[in-house]
């Protein structure tokens, strides 16, 4: 709920709108909007962070990315993945991280939103290429080398579906 130091809070379904703007902003998890000099509205909804701005007097538009924690869980959950199936066939890891990465993009893939996504990717190739060079006691697989397994099974490249 929203502190009462802040202001009324009115609550229109799962809305809470703020009537004073007596401290600094301040984003909510899940559905609460919250009030600021700085921006006109912002939002936490479940998985995106919103912003609504009015630029040089230019009309409103909504801008989302990712919240920074579900970034991160994405990546680890990804760098885990690569760590426990380390040992199984090249090919059969490339289609299991593709489909992998092709199903985060398609859930996150929103305007403004493309920054973070291959943020996501790059840190999913460092992260395969980091596990693959620990298969034994050899060294690191240098770039080059990677790069060309790379261009032989090429990740998916993030892109914009939805445009809300």
């Amino acid at each position: 709920m929203v502190p009462a130091t802040r202001g009324k809070s009115i609550k229109v379904g799962c809305i809470a709108k703020q009537a004073h703007y007596s401290e600094p902003r301040q984003v909510f998890s899940r559905m609460w909007y919250s009030f600021s000099p700085q921006y006109n509205k912002s939002i936490n909804v479940d998985r995106f962070y919103t912003l609504r701005r009015r630029l040089n007097g230019d009309p409103v538009f909504l801008k989302r990315k990712t919240a920074r924690k579900k970034v991160r869980k994405a990546i680890v959950a990804m760098r885990t993945w690569c760590r426990n199936n380390r040992h199984k066939p090249l090919l059969w890891q490339y289609r299991i991280l593709a489909s992998k990465l092709r199903g985060h993009f398609q859930y996150f893939g929103v305007r403004c939103n493309m920054r973070l996504m291959e943020a996501v990717r790059h840190q999913a190739i460092r992260g395969w290429r980091y596990w693959l060079s620990r298969r034994s006691h050899k060294s690191a697989i240098p770039w080059e080398k990677f790069e060309k397994l790379l261009e032989l099974c090429p990740l998916p490249t993030p892109k914009i579906v939805h445009n809300v």
